[in-house]
């Protein structure tokens, strides 16, 4: 923009920081990078761990079904049915406009996905993977370091 500490000023201190600074400001790199459009590094591992009950994501646990953006942001995931997912549930991850969205399905895979809402996100042209959430947390982060344009939407309980 201009001399004095415009977007020029302000994307060189940005590019200059990479690798700098704790893990969990990664996220906030990597929102701050694609305002201005730069390339970030991918992130090796955004989701840390998952068990039963709990998912750790760039160094904060849930206790609480999540949905997780290749942006690093992260927000409670709400479904009208408990272990149904229906179009409406993921239809603020859609507003993304990810390339492909992940689903969780719990520990045992007791939530189900409708073929309703299957359909729904391939109409839109968003890939989709349906898997326990252990393997599903596994396949985002894979996809991350692919720098997949990719959500996840995962149960972690039953």
């Amino acid at each position: 923009m201009d001399e004095n500490g415009g977007l020029r000023s302000l994307r060189w201190r940005f590019e200059s920081s990479w690798g700098h600074g704790d893990r969990g400001e990664t996220a906030s790199r990597q929102v701050v990078a694609l305002q201005l459009g730069v390339r970030v590094p991918p992130i090796s591992q955004m989701i840390e761990h998952y068990k039963f009950g709990e998912i750790k994501i760039s160094g904060k646990e849930y206790n609480f079904d999540v949905e997780v953006r290749w942006t690093g942001k992260v927000l409670s995931w709400w479904r009208r049915e408990g272990h149904t997912v229906n179009s409406e549930d993921v239809e603020r991850a859609l507003k993304e406009n990810p390339e492909i969205i992940i689903i969780g399905t719990g520990a045992y895979g007791v939530c189900e996905v409708t073929k309703d809402c299957q359909n729904f996100i391939k109409e839109k042209g968003v890939e989709l993977i349906v898997d326990v959430t252990e393997k599903a947390v596994e396949k985002f982060n894979e996809l991350l370091k692919h720098s997949k344009k990719v959500i996840g939407l995962f149960h972690l309980t039953c």
